[in-house]
């Protein structure tokens, strides 16, 4: 579907109704868990797509206790690179890096340089509980050369950085609260990576019609597309009647030159993976996208985080087309 078919009065629509839709065009999706060697006892979830580096494939993923809880009495989320060996991802061996102390990592490449971010946890008594985190961001040639650049605004996750066709930066930003109710997704572009700032960030404009009131998302990874526009997967959220919080996959498109984004295509949720356990019930039906890596035939596959528990794959059609 083409931007010109794109009516310019199109409104949000809301969870349900994506889900209805995803439901009916799509049967469910034989998705798989993936095995991951050398973190005994320790789960592994909200994984990257692997990536190259100095001829290496690599994908990092949060590793942490399984009874691990954002204030409870165990906390101890780390990034940790993978490599892959037969069908499994092992702890990069010879990999002079140590596991970053932060959540859910993300990685982009910029101006030749490997771009690593993640949630950060911090502790500041006039912060708001709840609300003591914020992006960090590390950039480099290579893995083992990555140091610390920026930070991101406090309360502010699922920022995602592309490389636009004129080499600027575009930024998705998530804001919450007064300007983002639950979280909405905003856009800007600075000219290099030490333009960013949080106040770059927190500035971004909304994009337009993109959620209903009461449900909230955020990109979490973006690809430069042939014609200019910018591919997007990630997620859309909604409360369920029991309190559960639920999470679905997506993907749209975006125009940065006109400031105008396709409707949401939800394209993976929880009944695409196997039965298995969930951190805390009301995550039960959560998908945590990272990208997609895309072959070219029209298909491509999705990683994600499953249920704070899994990390796994599915083969889904290419979102933004061969």
């Amino acid at each position: 579907m083409s931007f010109a078919e794109y009516p310019e009065d199109s409104v949000a629509e809301s969870c349900p109704v994506l889900l209805a839709r995803h439901f009916k065009e799509r049967p469910a999706l034989p998705g798989a868990w993936l095995g991951f060697v050398g973190v005994e006892g320790k789960v592994v979830f909200n994984v990257t797509i692997p990536f190259t580096d100095n001829g290496r494939t690599f994908l990092a993923g949060r590793v942490e206790s399984p009874e691990s809880t954002r204030g409870g009495a165990i906390y101890d989320p780390q990034v940790v690179f993978f490599e892959p060996e037969g069908s499994r991802w092992v702890v990069a061996r010879h990999l002079d890096v140590a596991p970053y102390s932060m959540e859910d990592p993300a990685i982009a490449k910029i101006g030749g340089e490997l771009v690593l971010s993640g949630v950060e946890i911090f502790e500041d008594a006039e912060v708001q509980p709840g609300r003591n985190h914020r992006m960090t961001f590390f950039r480099g040639p290579h893995l083992e050369s990555l140091r610390k650049f920026a930070v991101g605004p406090t309360g502010m996750k699922d920022v995602r950085l592309v490389e636009m066709k004129d080499g600027r930066v575009g930024i998705f930003s998530r804001p919450q609260n007064e300007k983002g109710w639950s979280g909405r997704i905003g856009f800007t572009v600075i000219r290099s990576l030490d333009e960013l700032t949080p106040d770059v960030m927190e500035k971004a404009q909304i994009i337009p019609n993109q959620f209903v009131d009461d449900e909230w998302g955020g990109v979490k990874w973006a690809t430069l597309l042939p014609d200019g526009r910018i591919g997007c997967i990630g997620h859309i959220a909604c409360e369920g009647a029991d309190g559960s919080r639920n999470y679905y996959a997506t993907a749209f498109e975006f125009d940065p030159d006109k400031f105008k984004a396709a409707p949401f295509r939800i394209i993976a949720s929880r009944r695409d993976f196997p039965p298995g356990v969930t951190k805390v019930e009301s995550l039960r039906n959560e998908i945590f996208p990272d990208g997609i890596v895309r072959h070219g035939d029209g298909t491509a596959t999705l990683y994600v985080g499953v249920s704070d528990r899994y990390g796994g794959t599915v083969v889904i059609k290419d979102p933004f087309g061969a």
